[in-house]
């Protein structure tokens, strides 16, 4: 098992909040993963690749909204693949997650976020959206039960809802829930055409989004789970399934404290 922390859009150099106030979401961030540590538990922190690389932290996110960029999303996918390549030897054919290997559609000043949606268009303009597609032959399959989805396609035609990607007004339309088709309880995607043959299993919020796309151009299989909708029972979704490697990706924004539901189904794991 591994927890992979993705970044906050507010760093630690940086963060550009009014004087006065203060944020520890990221110091909240590091005492999470420092207890994880202690108790054994893998972890892979993108918030120190982001220096290590000399990577420009607010390029990664949109200006109006919370959520980090398909490009950042690309980014991510190669550092947590060789992450995986390095810690436990699996044969994966990162150079496909190149950025030279991917076009770019471009909608400019398309996309009001989340923060933009508060503050109004009459204060700030709307950033530009870009989907990227991988300029080589892919196949997969894609099942969504919880919306009687089953597609089998290519990159474009099964990681993206393309139907919101037509919506052209920016007060109601929200790009980024044309990723994955917005999530859900439960994902499961196959590459057709990969020769990696592992099973990863990954719990997630929103963030992960746009890495998963991406990932799954290197991993034979991902389940994917969003325990804030999911009703099932995580534990015999492991035992069924059998990944070889089980991936719980958040956002520091989560609340982190892990409990049983007693009063829940199957005695489910839940982040609150």
């Amino acid at each position: 098992m591994i927890y992979i922390q993705t970044p906050y859009k507010i760093n630690n150099v940086n963060s550009f909040i009014p004087e006065g106030t203060s944020d520890y979401t990221n110091e909240n961030a590091n005492n999470l993963l420092q207890t994880l540590q202690i108790n054994g538990i893998t972890v892979f922190d993108l918030r120190n690749i982001i220096i290590k690389e000399n990577v420009d932290h607010y390029s990664l996110f949109y200006r109006t909204d919370h959520h980090w960029k398909p490009e950042a999303g690309l980014w991510a996918s190669w550092q947590v693949s060789k992450f995986l390549e390095n810690e436990y030897a699996l044969d994966m054919e990162r150079e496909l997650l190149n950025p030279i290997l991917f076009s770019t559609q471009l909608i400019s000043k398309s996309f009001l976020g989340s923060q933009g949606m508060k503050i109004g268009l009459n204060f700030i303009q709307p950033d530009d959206f870009s989907i990227l597609y991988p300029n080589y032959k892919t196949q997969f399959i894609l099942l969504k039960p919880s919306d009687n989805l089953n597609l089998n396609g290519s990159f474009s035609d099964v990681m993206f809802d393309q139907k919101k990607l037509l919506n052209v007004d920016i007060i109601s339309q929200n790009y980024y829930g044309a990723f994955l088709f917005s999530g859900g309880p439960l994902l499961q995607i196959k590459n057709i055409v990969t020769k990696n043959t592992n099973k990863i299993l990954i719990i997630k919020d929103s963030f992960a989004n746009v890495v998963i796309p991406f990932l799954s151009l290197v991993v034979g299989e991902i389940d994917v789970i969003d325990l804030r909708s999911f009703t099932g029972s995580l534990e015999t979704f492991i035992k069924e399934e059998e990944p070889d490697i089980v991936i719980i990706m958040y956002n520091p924004p989560a609340d982190y404290e892990i409990r049983t539901q007693e009063n829940q189904r199957n005695n489910r794991f839940v982040f609150d």
